[in-house]
């Protein structure tokens, strides 16, 4: 069962999907259609620095790194997720806590990255203000 949280990693690095995280954001239960999904990425100071987490903060972190909130530009449906888990092109990892979980949300509110799209859809589930 897919759920707000979850994380991926692409499964063969050599491949078309991105090896950096992959954070589901919004909830799949309130919209299974409309999955908002974000990147995490090494920061730097040219960078988005709406939420940058720390070492510790989860096992993938092991230096600053943002989240990319323009990682994808639509929404994806649960059932694509599950099709691209399938063909073991992704492997889920480790969920990220509520903690983070909410300190990305925050990020959403605070970054002017997150397309309008992505937005809508975390607003029509109130994650956002």
């Amino acid at each position: 069962m897919i759920s707000q949280g979850d994380t991926f990693r692409a499964a063969n690095f050599d491949g078309d999907i991105d090896s950096h995280l992959l954070i589901i954001i919004s909830d799949p239960q309130k919209n299974p259609n409309k999955l908002v999904l974000v990147v995490l990425t090494t920061w730097e100071i040219y960078k988005d620095d709406s939420c940058i987490l720390q070492l510790g903060d989860h096992p993938f972190v092991k230096h600053p790194t943002c989240v990319k909130y323009n990682g994808f530009s639509k929404t994806i449906s649960v059932e694509q997720l599950e099709l691209v888990i399938s063909q073991k092109k992704l492997v889920q990892k480790e969920r990220v806590s509520q903690e983070v979980l909410q300190k990305i949300l925050k990020g959403a509110c605070e970054t002017k990255f997150l397309p309008n799209c992505l937005w809508l859809v975390l607003n029509e589930q109130e994650l956002v203000d």
